[in-house]
């Protein structure tokens, strides 16, 4: 049997620690009753909308620094589309060659 190692990467230790670095933005408001994602024909949901724009910004701006400073931090960089792209090269070429064409299809 394969074990993944280190196992589930994460930027927080509890659900609530997530919800609590997200309140008020737009990402942590998801699933509530703001829903953002309608027409935006009424001025008040356009204003709703951005008037939560500045803290969602902030808190992206600072999740680097914060999911770095975890156990996971040092994984991070193994995780995502371009590490999979790098890792698919690596392996075709490995397997036929420099140069060779693959195929893939994904989705997250």
């Amino acid at each position: 049997m394969y074990l993944s190692s280190p196992g589930t990467l994460s930027c927080f230790a509890t659900e609530a620690d997530y919800l609590e670095y997200f309140n008020m933005t737009l990402q942590g408001l998801s699933g509530t009753s703001f829903d953002y994602s309608g027409n935006f024909s009424d001025p008040t949901d356009i204003e709703n909308y951005y008037s939560h724009a500045d803290s969602t910004e902030a808190a992206y701006e600072g999740l680097k620094e914060l999911c770095d400073a975890t156990p996971s931090g040092p994984y991070f960089q193994y995780v995502g589309t371009v590490a999979t792209a790098r890792d698919i090269v690596a392996m075709t070429e490995f397997f036929e060659g420099k140069g060779a064409d693959f195929n893939y299809w994904g989705f997250s």
